[in-house]
């Protein structure tokens, strides 16, 4: 698996250096966004202010920068530049997501034509023409969306740490218990992305490629397939292919979607357990901790998602790996190549042979 996506990975180095540094970048940003939210929330129901620790103690420090009188201006003003600065980045990110993706998709193409370009006759027409442009279209396209997925679920890990980390250093006790059900529900997507997303990409592949070779050879054949009377069982066939195809296309979806139900649970009994630890465990200082229930709340609400996330992408990552191991194999695989790059004309063969070419005649073409 780790050779396959290195093997995609390599001649782009660089371009997805740039995506790590620019995710590092917005995980920063993310990680300091939500640790003003304490000083913000406390500047506004004015508890104590020996909650502070951490990330927060170091933002809430931060607001001297400002020359406002009211300490709630200045942290929301902070709040506001770094939301902003976020944004910027995320954009920029995505571009260089974007970019890189596409460059991978229109580079693929090519290199995969020009090996094709050179095959010698004999291999061309004992391919099947369907499967070859169903790797230059759809698998290249996989390819890169296969890439783009994998930048995805690294700025989802680096979000989600940024996220851990500004919890931490709140209230340990909940932040352990919420990893602990991200750890057993990562677990749960790994499982079914190896024994499930896998082996339904690796059927996509085989009846998708079976479609497009139906599809090419029955325009290409449309004209022997009227003479012959032979347009139901070429429909029948695509038809059984189709729903196949179909199928797993369902299987896939339903995979995808369960786990995002499952968290939206998790998320609320999390902030409810949140609740009742602090009830529980500062009982006389509660009201102070409000600005600390108000953060874990708006943390959880960006963090299981984000875990949801990395979990469905993690099974759509190895549903699309048969695609990779697809056009990797198409890249690397050697085969007969034509020694001379021209056919000769029927003229020249004959004055080899020393007979008189015809009369030349104008050709259409």
């Amino acid at each position: 698996m780790l050779k396959t996506i290195s093997f995609f990975i390599k001649p782009y180095k660089s371009q997805f250096v740039l995506v790590l540094v620019a995710t590092i970048v917005v995980s920063l940003l993310e990680s300091l966004n939500l640790a003003i939210l304490l000083p913000l929330f406390n500047a506004l129901l004015s508890p104590s202010g020996d909650i502070f620790q951490g990330m927060p103690a170091f933002v809430s420090n931060l607001k001297v920068l400002f020359p406002f009188r009211d300490a709630m201006l200045s942290v929301f003003v902070l709040f506001i530049g770094v939301t902003v600065t976020k944004t910027v980045a995320d954009m920029l990110r995505e571009w260089l997501k974007a970019s890189t993706s596409g460059r991978v998709f229109y580079e693929l193409k090519n290199r995969l034509l020009t090996k094709y370009s050179v095959l010698s006759y004999q291999s061309i027409i004992s391919q099947r023409q369907g499967a070859l442009i169903y790797n230059c279209t759809v698998s290249s396209k996989m390819v890169a969306t296969f890439l783009l997925k994998l930048s995805d679920w690294f700025s989802e890990v680096f979000k989600i740490l940024a996220i851990l980390f500004v919890l931490a250093g709140m209230q340990p006790v909940p932040t352990v218990f919420a990893i602990g059900i991200g750890v057993v529900f990562y677990g749960i997507s790994h499982f079914l992305s190896r024994r499930v997303s896998y082996n339904i990409g690796r059927d996509r592949v085989k009846y998708g490629t079976a479609q497009n070779v139906i599809i090419n050879e029955f325009f290409n054949g449309i004209k022997s397939i009227i003479v012959f009377n032979a347009m139901k069982r070429w429909l029948k066939e695509f038809d059984r292919q189709n729903s196949l195809f179909i199928r797993l296309y369902i299987k896939d979806n339903v995979w995808m979607n369960a786990p995002k139900y499952m968290m939206e649970l998790v998320t609320a009994s999390l902030i409810f357990g949140t609740v009742v630890y602090l009830k529980l465990a500062h009982a006389a200082q509660f009201s102070s901790y409000l600005p600390v229930i108000g953060v874990f709340a708006f943390a959880l609400v960006k963090l299981m998602p984000s875990v949801t996330s990395m979990g469905r992408i993690r099974m759509e990552l190895l549903s699309n790996l048969p695609e990779l191991e697809v056009v990797k194999k198409a890249l690397t695989e050697k085969m007969p190549q034509r020694k001379n790059f021209s056919l000769p004309l029927r003229k020249d063969l004959m004055k080899k042979q020393g007979q008189a070419p015809p009369a030349e005649q104008h050709n259409d073409f």
